[in-house]
């Protein structure tokens, strides 16, 4: 299996995952399902309206890679989501009530606003549909901002994910973020990611997908990043709730650890680095000593050979200056031009022919022609027609290399 075929499936378990939540959520609702509600919904609670919007999200970011809706519908659906989101902040921040929370459902569940998304999710909605009208890969500046708005998400995701690993408990958790439901939290940084994945070499989140070696430093690091801070931290808190240590012990504690931590998983994985970078730096060496033979080489081929490149279509893209002497021509003169530019006329077009069959079946060519010089005098040489071959091991250029004798020829005269 290929890396594409992996990434590609990864690809879709990534948007299939939010649409199977979302609908058996909102399955849920729709048929009054306590036991669906209580393990998909998650520990707060995942609204219809919520799961309703994570659904149309997934058609969205689906249609991105297929082009299956028309733009309107798309624009449509990314408004209203945004409109019902806008909305619904509202009603929290002026105590009242739209009659948006239960339109299709009624929320039996909850006492305190029932079927009403929290602060946190509206929050969330507004900045991810934000990020997708944004998002326009020929703007590449909005395409930047766009991806700002994706990493915001995916910021407000991992805060509600990592509060509910270490047991915050709801009292002590921020506003915004106190009823958000863990899988809601889930759903959120899938969608961010997957949008910020269309277009993955742009912005912010370049760095994580490049191929050069600090994006290399970067993937390397970041799960020591993420999870040795949330397992001291879960430790800590353990400590701290027990009253084992205290609580300006504790945080000293934290930091040590954090540091010593963090300073040996990066000296193991820089020690790698070190290791890998001695190896380059030894092949650079053993490089520029070879160019430096094979400079030496050309230098000593170019005084005795007559050296022309041509494309698979046979027009020069470059010559040696012996080249030039003996055919009388400049390099500007021929550069550009095609080979029949030193042609004798001696030669018959079945001669030509079974060169050119030759050499365009991948084969090298060798034989003597008589080529004409710009003043009109001919010379002879001996060629051998090597052809280079691309990535489809097929003719992609020929390189050849001749031998003046035509004092030898004439001496046979």
């Amino acid at each position: 299996m290929t890396k594409t075929t992996v990434w590609k499936q990864f690809y879709f378990l990534l948007i299939i995952l939010p649409v199977v939540i979302s609908s058996l959520v909102i399955i849920g609702w729709l048929f009054d399902s306590q036991i669906i509600l209580e393990y998909v919904a998650g520990d707060g609670g995942m609204k219809f309206n919520t799961a309703l919007f994570f659904f149309l999200i997934s058609i969205i970011l689906f249609d991105n890679k297929k082009k299956f809706l028309p733009k309107f519908i798309n624009y449509s659906i990314l408004i209203f989501v945004a409109s019902v989101s806008f909305f619904t902040l509202l009603e929290y921040r002026y105590e009242f009530s739209f009659t948006l929370d239960n339109l299709v459902v009624y929320d039996r569940y909850t006492d305190l606003y029932p079927g009403r998304m929290s602060i946190g999710t509206a929050i969330g909605f507004l900045i991810l549909v934000s990020g997708l009208i944004l998002k326009k890969p020929s703007i590449r500046r909005y395409t930047v901002v766009a991806q700002l708005f994706f990493a915001m998400v995916i910021s407000l995701a991992v805060i509600t994910i990592i509060s509910y690993t270490l047991n915050i408990p709801i009292e002590n958790k921020s506003t915004f973020i106190e009823t958000m439901a863990v899988n809601t939290a889930i759903l959120f940084l899938l969608q961010a990611f997957i949008a910020s994945l269309k277009n993955k070499h742009i912005g912010l989140f370049s760095i994580f997908f490049g191929n050069l070696q600090g994006s290399q430093i970067l993937k390397n690091l970041l799960p020591v990043i993420v999870l040795i801070p949330i397992i001291f931290s879960y430790i800590l808190l353990i400590l701290l709730n027990n009253s084992l240590v205290k609580t300006d012990f504790g945080i000293v504690l934290y930091t040590v650890v954090l540091i010593i931590a963090t300073i040996s998983s990066t000296a193991y994985i820089s020690k790698n680095l070190n290791k890998t970078d001695f190896k380059r730096k030894k092949l650079e060496l053993v490089l520029n000593e070879t160019n430096a033979s094979l400079t030496q080489f050309k230098q000593a081929f170019d005084r005795v050979s007559l050296i022309v490149m041509t494309d698979i279509a046979g027009y020069i893209i470059e010559v040696n200056d012996k080249f030039c002497q003996t055919s009388q021509y400049s390099r500007e003169e021929l550069i550009g031009k095609k080979l029949s530019i030193i042609k004798s006329s001696h030669h018959s077009t079945a001669f030509f022919g079974n060169l050119w069959k030759n050499i365009s079946a991948g084969n090298v060519w060798h034989g003597e022609i008589k080529n004409k010089a710009k003043d009109g005098s001919f010379f002879w040489v001996n060629t051998a027609i090597v052809p280079f071959h691309g990535a489809d091991n097929k003719p992609s250029g020929y390189l050849a290399v001749n031998n003046e004798i035509t004092e030898k020829k004439y001496q046979k005269i």
